[in-house]
């Protein structure tokens, strides 16, 4: 015997399987929309992150270029100054910081010395007073500030200024063969702007073009230091 078939209330209980279904799956797709951002957020801050740290925190480095370098003898009351334009490699180490949603840079750095920066000259006074003079560099340390901005790919612009000590041990032979020594150390000024790219993690590129001031304050010298322009290419490793 069969039972009577209520098709209206399985039409129904049908429907209600499809509608609960479909909830389901718009939950489904809501929870998936959720993750997928959070995962895009979290990727997001994770770049952001990245890009603090392109130009923020302890560095070292070295660069070499082209710098003008100059020392003087003092001989009967005079400043006898030889200069000539050198490749120079420098250490660098500074620390640095990135405020104002990162687009403002400031820091200090300085830099070591590692070139052979010897001077030679031969000073005639008069006719009867010659000197060949043997500048020998010990060593040469810079130290300053620097600052810049952020530029929307991620590449540094800044500006320079660091006070140089440089030193020298220097031999003056007279025309009878007889020698002196002395020393020497010579403070100035050099300044520019530069340009720093990130290449791959760490590691940072950078070049530089700037100029030297120099002040002998009231020393009647020989000559005056041409103010060449100095420039350098270097490597950074940012931590």
């Amino acid at each position: 015997q069969f039972l009577p078939c209520n098709y209206k209330k399985i039409e129904i209980m049908l429907q209600n399987q499809i509608n609960h279904k479909g909830t389901i799956f718009k939950y489904l797709c809501l929870l998936f929309l959720i993750f997928t951002s959070s995962l895009f957020s979290q990727n997001s801050e994770k770049v952001k992150k990245s890009l603090n740290k392109s130009f923020n925190g302890l560095y070292f480095g070295l660069n070499t270029g082209k710098q003008t370098i100059f020392s003087g003898a003092f001989i009967n009351n005079i400043d006898v100054l030889a200069q000539d334009s050198k490749i120079t490699t420098e250490f660098i180490s500074g620390y640095r910081k990135q405020v104002f949603d990162n687009k403002i840079v400031f820091g200090g750095e300085i830099q070591i010395g590692l070139s052979d920066h010897n001077l030679m000259l031969d000073y005639i006074e008069n006719s009867n007073s010659q000197f060949n003079i043997d500048y020998t560099n010990k060593n040469q340390i810079s130290f300053g500030l620097n600052t810049g901005v952020v530029i929307s790919n991620n590449t540094l612009l800044f500006a320079y200024g660091y006070i140089v000590k440089s030193n020298f041990d220097i031999v003056i032979t007279e025309m009878n063969g007889s020698t002196f020594s002395q020393e020497d150390g010579q403070r100035f000024l050099r300044y520019g702007i530069g340009i720093e790219i990130p290449i791959y993690k760490s590691f940072n590129i950078k070049g530089t073009l700037g100029s030297t001031k120099i002040d002998h304050d009231d020393l009647q010298t020989n000559t005056k230091v041409d103010s060449e322009a100095n420039f350098a290419f270097g490597v950074i490793y940012q931590f």
